[in-house]
């Protein structure tokens, strides 16, 4: 399998995104490789993680803020 493919697919099992959507997506890729709809779902996930994750960094470095 693809290098590329295979990173994809590490970083999907990474995220914190519902079991079920991460079998779909690796599944998928597996099957049908990188297509142009898969890579805008895994888009609109990564987004939306990405979302999640700016919010608690932003809130951690504010409490590290307030404590010194």
């Amino acid at each position: 399998m693809d290098t590329k493919i295979e990173n994809i697919i590490s970083l999907i099992e990474q995220s914190d995104l519902d079991q079920t959507i991460k079998d779909i997506l690796i599944r998928d890729l597996r099957a049908e490789g990188l297509t142009d709809f898969l890579r805008e779902q895994i888009k609109a996930y990564c987004a939306e993680g990405i979302q999640k994750l700016d919010a608690m960094l932003e809130q951690a470095k504010q409490q590290k803020e307030a404590q010194q």
